[in-house]
């Protein structure tokens, strides 16, 4: 069997479990990743034979293509590798390539991890617990992720004041592109910066936290598979749709009429749902877990 992942951190560690069973009941199975998330996948599953996105997919050597991905590209790729067995949800008008189109739950109103579990049973398999080959280690920073691709309502900005409030030697973790601003979120609260980390290094680093605070991102995703004690802050998306899971956990809300809306920009330029939260309201979360 060939799996392609999903092609973002977080996402990659939603679907975590959903691929452990996969591997447990199909132990001959290949993994086939984005770049992106080539080290996510190494680290979860380092005895689990990757083939990166972009590189040739062998011909006539795989029996099943099961997609955890929506492209329509992912599933031609795979008809044109002569896979003929390919598994995955209805969508992009893809369903005439799929041997076996899979109907998706509609609406946000539960985990996405769930979607990943449709996905493994559709092949005969169920979710198993992880098991990290990374251990904790004692902690001695905060680690922040304050960035977020999505867009403008998924990025609260007040972490600097969340560190001087809880007086913690900060870390502003994020990628090479949002290394600006980490730099202009340290120099507000004396913090240091980690722009563009390769995977390996990241995790290490990350477990070395004593709590982490961040945006509906990747990172607060790593830190709570991690076991770091992790605050998430939600604003115009759900933590009942992609919440971070973990048992010292915090995902918070601003409680606005308008969120979640799933936008990536304000409507009515009010910003509400970003507005609505204050540094003191997480630095509460912080010490609750």
């Amino acid at each position: 069997m060939l799996v392609r992942t999903p092609n973002w951190l977080g996402d990659g560690i939603m679907a975590g479990e959903s691929i452990a069973g996969i591997i447990r009941k199909h132990p001959d199975t290949h993994l086939w990743c984005h770049p992106r998330v080539e080290g996510l996948f190494r680290f979860l599953f380092p005895r689990t034979p990757l083939i990166t996105l972009g590189e040739h997919l062998p011909k006539q050597r795989f029996e099943k293509l099961l997609l955890l991905t929506s492209s329509f590209r992912s599933a031609f790729l795979g008809l044109k590798a002569g896979i003929p067995e390919r598994i995955g949800f209805k969508a992009e008008k893809r369903s005439f390539i799929l041997t076996h189109a899979v109907e998706p739950e509609k609406g946000r109103l539960r985990h996405h991890s769930l979607d990943y579990e449709i996905l493994a049973d559709a092949v005969g398999c169920r979710a198993e617990p992880l098991n990290l080959p990374h251990a904790r280690k004692p902690g001695n920073h905060l680690a922040v992720f304050p960035g977020a691709r999505y867009g403008a309502t998924k990025q609260w900005r007040g972490f600097p004041e969340c560190a001087a409030l809880l007086g913690m030697n900060a870390v502003f973790y994020g990628t090479a592109t949002e290394r600006e601003l980490l730099r202009t979120m340290a120099d507000r609260s004396g913090g240091g910066v980690e722009a563009g980390l390769a995977f390996p290094e990241l995790a290490e680093r990350l477990s070395e936290a004593s709590v982490c605070i961040g945006n509906d991102s990747g990172g607060v995703h790593l830190a709570a598979l991690l076991g770091v004690p992790t605050v998430a802050v939600f604003c115009s998306t759900s933590p009942e749709w992609t919440g971070p899971r973990g048992k010292r956990v915090v995902s918070l809300e601003s409680g606005s009429d308008c969120s979640p809306c799933f936008r990536r920009t304000c409507t009515n330029g009010s910003y509400a749902c970003v507005e609505g939260i204050s540094p003191e309201d997480v630095v509460r979360a912080v010490r609750s877990v």
